[in-house]
């Protein structure tokens, strides 16, 4: 119900959604087996690592979850996303020529270059790189280029995402969440421990301490994720920094910030602590004094 309401019936009411209840469901479906797939491999991944290595069930957990995390990361492109956008090439004409310019410049190999129809789903719009090696390629939304962005606009989107290949940001987010996890499983590990004895549990693989293991591990991460939002809106800050020196053009940076605030409906300048404890990226106001500095020092 939650996923519901955030997830369609919110953004049809302020206008952002144009999927219809039929077109979310399905994709929610997708969405939700493809999870408990990925799920149920992991829980096979803990229960045989608890009955096998009771002591060190958690590292052996981590290591896992972390290379599953990696190896969907890079056939996501070729596999997933297909079960949820139509891709069709990206016309011939200034925008392209643009864009494969700016990934030659930043010295990131491109494999081709596709429109999706995200109109079918939301008026929000973007520009990406995803995928790596043989999978990397920039992805445009429709709803960018049938927005009104000219061709600075949509480079300066671009040369942020570039800015992420360039520093490698989706193995250090694997880094990130893997160390993540190995924090939630190991504190799990101890708090379920602790109360072994005073509950009569028997070992990691009793699963009667399951409810413990989870709430432990749930607790770890909420009090962890004000650190992960920090390290994110970090990365973020840095790819801005390398779009701004890549492309020179602070103005189609500034015009194109707002444009995207306005056509996300992204909340310009929210509560520094709701900023500090939830968001991936920094605020559209600090972008934007960030892009000022960084074109200040050239």
């Amino acid at each position: 119900p939650a996923a519901w309401f955030g997830g369609h019936r919110l953004l049809r009411a302020h206008g952002l959604g144009t999927q219809g209840a039929r077109g979310w469901l399905r994709d929610y479906a997708i969405a939700a087996a493809l999870g408990t797939c990925l799920a149920a491999g992991f829980a096979f991944v803990v229960a045989a690592a608890c009955f096998t290595n009771p002591g060190q069930w958690w590292l052996w957990a981590t290591v896992v979850g972390a290379a599953g995390t990696f190896v969907v990361a890079f056939v996501a492109p070729a596999l997933i996303m297909p079960l949820f956008y139509t891709e069709r090439p990206l016309p011939a004409g200034d925008v392209r020529d643009a864009l494969v310019d700016l990934a030659v410049r930043a010295g990131t190999a491109i494999q081709s270059c596709v429109v999706i129809d995200q109109s079918r789903r939301s008026r929000a719009a973007n520009a990406a790189v995803v995928g790596m090696g043989r999978t990397r390629r920039i992805v445009v939304t429709d709803t960018l280029l049938a927005g009104g962005y000219d061709t600075r606009e949509i480079t300066a989107i671009l040369a942020h995402e570039l800015g992420h290949h360039v520093r490698h940001d989706v193995p250090w987010a694997v880094a990130v969440e893997g160390t993540v996890l190995g924090a939630c499983l190991f504190t799990a590990e101890i708090v379920r421990a602790a109360v072994a004895g005073p509950t009569g549990l028997g070992g990691p693989a009793d699963l009667a301490g399951l409810p413990v293991v989870s709430l432990a591990a749930g607790a770890c991460l909420i009090a962890i994720t004000p650190v992960r939002s920090g390290i994110s809106r970090w990365r973020e800050a840095r790819a801005d920094a390398f779009g701004v020196r890549l492309t020179g053009d602070r103005a189609a940076w500034c015009a194109t910030l707002r444009r995207l605030a306005v056509q996300n409906l992204a909340e310009v300048d929210p509560h520094p602590v709701v900023e500090w404890a939830t968001y991936s990226h920094p605020s559209i106001r600090r972008r934007l004094r960030a892009v000022e500095d960084v074109a200040g020092r050239g």
